[in-house]
């Protein structure tokens, strides 16, 4: 190899293009950067090459630099149009396979280069000759180099139609902007056509890689220190496709013209667009979504999500409608926000519902009992003074039962609350649920036989179920006392259990006094529930019992429920789930 100024220029200009290739990568957030940086890439390659082409004696090295050099100079013009393209946004119909065509002809042109000692076909003379001191590649084109000539031209033309076409759309202080690429693009093929031409003043010289050089630094400059990207047409790179909310253009045939890689997204569709657009290629089920008009609903729902939809019309200079901007941006999170903040009101309300039922029971009913007991004690402390004993059986009854009520009270209260604070672990075991119910019978029959009120249970032996034991006694010890306290003197109370559709159900019927619906509606309910209610025999009943049925009842998945009529009785049915 031997080194000379004019490889040396022109090697040293290859570091330049180089490191300007680098500093486009580095700005590749801009999608024509990275086209940018093929371009400055390719150039790098074709200079770098020529320059040890001028610094070598050997043919056969020469020729293979030369081959080398054409990897950079056949795609520089095709990677010059698809920057225009991109750049003006015109790039529709760079579709993937389009793309792929564009670089046949640079692949034959390299093979052609490679073997033309072959052929001869791209260069009819190709030799090594000395003058003035260097040694130079001498050749005479042949038919394939015109053709890659014409069409290298071909490409940098349209590019330029592209950039020229820009330049009258932009606002006027814009344009000169677009002026720098229009400059850049041009100055390179003004040096190329005059080297063709037989314009050559440096002899032997190809100085059209350098106009390339000029070319690249020309565009690095304008694009990352005049701020070409900040041209509102061309700032789409930013504004429209890489906007997380999609946007549509609709016309006024409610076709869509255009979508944002979100949008294309939301319609499945590939990178490759506008034809599929063109044709309503997209899914059919956002169609009433997208362009009906008679659809104005603010809010629309796409496959399981929530967006906002907003259109504007697109006007024209003249005032003309155009067509139609529809974007919808997904709302889905900030809805269940919104519905997750409703439940907490809801959960806030109950709660304090629940906190001023909670202080009305121990404020009434606590009351009563305990009132009951204190003045019957005093009561009865008076008679023994006075050994007065004819009293004596009675009070002692009403004290033992006020203070079973209040008993019983107590421990609702503390069942419930416990509840609703989970502090009550929930362990479902597999338990015989007719032995259960047969022991709280026994243990509510005191209760029973003071009414001569006879229960029954028609449940089938062994039935097993796997639910929380001290949760079902509960539910079932709640239910059965209410059915005692409602029922007049010798009724009957039933407990049955049946199964149906994978669900065990359990009923409670009495033939007592029975409910309204009215009161029905209460059941359940704490902000509803009557504060108290007179059994036959004036005992004493606040609803909270039945809160804490439903509370276990749900816990196992279940639900509760109940039927009545005015005096033929009532029947509670509650569920597991098998």
């Amino acid at each position: 190899m031997n080194l000379n100024p004019a490889s040396e220029l022109v090697i040293i200009s290859s570091m330049i293009t180089i490191f300007l290739a680098l500093f486009a990568w580095n700005k590749r957030s801009f999608s024509t950067s990275i086209v940018l940086f093929y371009i400055l890439l390719a150039i790098s390659i074709w200079s770098l090459f020529y320059g040890m082409e001028l610094a070598s004696t050997k043919i056969t090295t020469i020729r293979t630099y030369l081959a080398i050099q054409y990897l950079g100079i056949s795609t520089t013009p095709v990677f010059l149009l698809i920057f225009a393209a991109k750049y003006t946004k015109t790039d529709g119909w760079l579709l993937p396979l389009r793309l792929k065509l564009l670089f046949v002809i640079p692949l034959i042109t390299v093979i052609m280069v490679a073997t033309n000692s072959i052929h001869y076909l791209f260069y009819s003379i190709s030799e090594v000759r000395y003058t003035e001191g260097y040694w130079f590649h001498f050749m005479e084109p042949g038919p394939f180099y015109w053709l890659h000539i014409v069409y290298s031209y071909i490409l940098i033309f349209i590019g330029l139609v592209f950039f020229v076409r820009m330049y009258f759309k932009v606002e006027k202080r814009n344009r000169l902007k677009l002026i720098f690429i229009i400059f850049g693009a041009i100055v390179p093929y003004v040096v190329s056509i005059a080297y063709i031409a037989g314009f050559k003043p440096y002899g032997f010289l190809d100085t059209t890689p350098l106009g390339f050089i000029l070319m690249g630094i020309v565009l690095t400059i304008g694009i990352f220190s005049v701020n070409l990207f900040i041209v509102n047409p061309l700032a789409l790179d930013l504004l429209f496709d890489n906007i997380p909310d999609a946007i549509f253009v609709v016309d006024d045939d409610s076709m869509i013209v255009s979508a944002n890689p979100s949008a294309r997204t939301l319609l499945k569709m590939n990178h490759s667009t506008k034809k599929a657009i063109r044709h309503g290629n997209y899914n059919k089920e956002l169609q009433s979504v997208l362009v009906d008009p008679q659809n104005d609903k603010d809010e629309v729902q796409i496959k399981g999500r929530i967006y906002s939809k907003t259109v504007k019309d697109v006007i024209d200079s003249k005032g003309e409608q155009l067509g139609k901007l529809l974007l919808l941006r997904d709302i889905t999170e900030s809805k269940r926000a919104e519905e997750a903040l409703k439940e907490s009101e809801r959960q806030l309300r109950e709660i304090n519902a629940t906190k001023d039922k909670f202080f009305s029971i121990i404020a009434h009913d606590l009351r009563n009992p305990f009132n009951s007991i204190v003045g019957f004690s005093s009561l009865l402390v008076d008679e023994v003074k006075q050994k007065d004993f004819s009293n004596i059986e009675e009070y002692s009854g009403i004290i033992l039962d006020s203070s079973q009520r209040a008993m019983d009270l107590l421990n609702n209260l503390m069942e419930w609350s416990s509840s609703q604070t989970g502090r009550i672990e929930f362990k479902p075991e597999d338990i015989d649920l007719g032995s259960l119910i047969n022991e709280v019978i026994e243990l509510l029959s005191d209760m029973a036989s003071r009414k001569s009120i006879y229960i029954s249970m028609s449940v089938p032996e062994n039935i097993k179920i796997c639910a929380d034991k001290h949760m079902v006694a509960s539910i079932l010890r709640n239910l059965i006392s209410n059915a005692i306290k409602f029922t007049n003197k010798e009724g009957s109370i039933v407990v049955t259990t049946k199964k149906s559709d994978n669900q065990l159900q359990v009923s409670v019927a009495d033939n007592g006094v029975g409910m309204n619906n009215e009161v029905l509606d209460k059941l359940f309910r704490i902000e509803t529930c009557v504060v108290s209610t007179t059994g036959t025999e004036n005992e004493k009943g606040n609803g909270l019992g039945l809160l804490l049925c439903k509370e276990f009842v749900e816990r196992h998945g279940g639900r509760i429920w109940a039927e009545s009529e005015p005096g033929k009785g009532s029947i509670f049915y509650f569920t597991f789930p098998l």
